[in-house]
């Protein structure tokens, strides 16, 4: 779980640009034209543009390197006509093509909290959908073995699992060792008790879709 507010941009970050400024002032480092090369890359995620790629920014790499990868972030995606849902052609007449910024449950949920901003895809129309709900287990991680903190009555804690799903599933089901332990419908995190040995947690939504990690609890 770590420490609440420790983080490294607000601990760690202050102190190196406190050392920064100890440092002796120098002359500016000498820009190497001549070992680079102009690259156009995609303006969002810094990678090589790809067919979904909107915009596209000049930037300087080094002219021996490998080009980056092709940008994984940007895909064409089909909406209605209202872009609240994602629909395939041949059940919504209405239906449109377009490019769309987006990343993972897991990534996007910091990304969010931070910024604002979401870009999580939309969900699949209930009566446009062949695809099970998006779900990821964010912790406990797969095949981990996790130590458990005592508190001052010397009882183990509980371990917080945590878990992100698309915005069309209504609950999750949390399984410990085929045993229901659990069902959320926001915030999903559950408290569980847990004994000394090898445990399996896995996660169903109720919109289908589930998956399944390996742990161990150690002493």
């Amino acid at each position: 779980e770590g420490k609440p507010g420790l983080l490294g941009v607000k601990k760690a970050a202050p102190v190196m640009f406190d050392v920064f400024d100890l440092l002796p002032t120098t002359e500016a480092i000498p820009f190497p034209t001549s070992a680079l090369s102009v690259k156009y890359v995609c303006a969002l995620s810094g990678q090589m543009p790809g067919e979904a790629c909107t915009h596209t920014t000049a930037v300087h790499h080094p002219s021996r390197a490998k080009n980056p990868a092709i940008c994984s972030y940007h895909q064409f995606v089909t909406l209605d006509k209202t872009e609240s849902w994602r629909v395939y052609q041949h059940c919504d007449a209405e239906a449109k093509t377009m490019s769309a910024f987006t990343l993972d449950p897991l990534v996007d949920s910091y990304y969010k909290k931070f910024s604002g901003q979401s870009h999580a895809l939309p969900p699949f129309h209930p009566d446009c959908s062949t695809q099970a709900t998006a779900l990821k287990i964010v912790y406990p991680a797969p095949e981990s073995e996790i130590l458990l903190p005592k508190d001052l009555d010397l009882r183990k804690q509980a371990l917080v699992g945590k878990a992100l799903a698309g915005a069309e599933a209504d609950s999750l089901f949390w399984f410990v060792d085929h045993e229901l332990r659990s069902v959320t419908s926001s915030d999903h995190k559950v408290e569980l008790d847990l004994v000394v040995g090898e445990h399996v947690l896995t996660i169903v939504a109720s919109s289908g879709g589930e998956e399944s990690h390996r742990f161990w609890v150690v002493e």
